[in-house]
């Protein structure tokens, strides 16, 4: 079924900037965060790497689970996770925790990519498609800068922490909004269950 809505179409570019820019947000930040938690800031780095080798894992992963749940299941609770995420970063104490909620927010920050695509393929009809993909390409190229600016302001006036702590309440109105517009109030938890069985065991 076709469904086209002015709310939805924004709602998915600017969630797309936002999933973006937590990609960039680390780097201005390196030695900051190093200093603060006693580490090198090649550890910091290193921190980034696995973010994005996490975040292709992500990627390669929700797209097929998105056909198994729904895709707006995937992206509310990708994102509403990914928000969770964000804000236990903040809370790093030493490279592990660092590497370890790093990892886990870029994970849940892959569910959106290869979900919120296929969802536009289902949804819009080809002139609206083709727009909105553009669009929502085009938010991750300039998350590229803005991640870079907000990171950079935020950590040099109030510490390296803000930036995570503000961009989790962002996330969660994500979730929130993407509960609402995408008419998801009732979420099908037990189609998620098959599915964990078939990872688990």
């Amino acid at each position: 079924m076709k469904y086209s809505s002015l709310r939805v179409e924004t709602l998915l570019v600017t969630m797309g900037i936002f999933v973006a820019c937590n990609i960039y947000t680390l780097i201005p930040m390196y030695e900051a965060v190093a200093v603060s938690i006693s580490i090198r800031a090649e550890q910091v780095v290193l921190a980034g790497s696995i973010f994005t080798f996490c975040y292709a894992g992500g990627l390669f992963l929700f797209g097929g689970i998105s056909d198994v749940v729904g895709r707006k299941t995937v992206i509310v609770f990708g994102i509403g996770i990914s928000a969770l995420a964000t804000g236990a970063v903040a809370l790093s104490g030493d490279e592990w925790s660092l590497y370890l909620t790093r990892g886990l927010q870029g994970f849940f920050l892959g569910s959106f990519a290869p979900v919120a695509f296929a969802y536009c393929y289902e949804l819009f009809e080809s002139k609206k498609r083709t727009l909105l993909l553009a669009l929502i390409n085009s938010g991750f190229l300039a998350a590229g800068i803005l991640g870079q600016i907000i990171s950079s302001s935020l950590s040099g006036w109030f510490g390296w922490q803000t930036v995570f702590i503000f961009l989790r309440p962002c996330m969660a109105s994500y979730s929130f909004s993407a509960t609402v517009n995408f008419r998801l109030l009732s979420i099908r938890i037990r189609k998620i269950f098959p599915l964990l069985r078939t990872f688990l065991f």
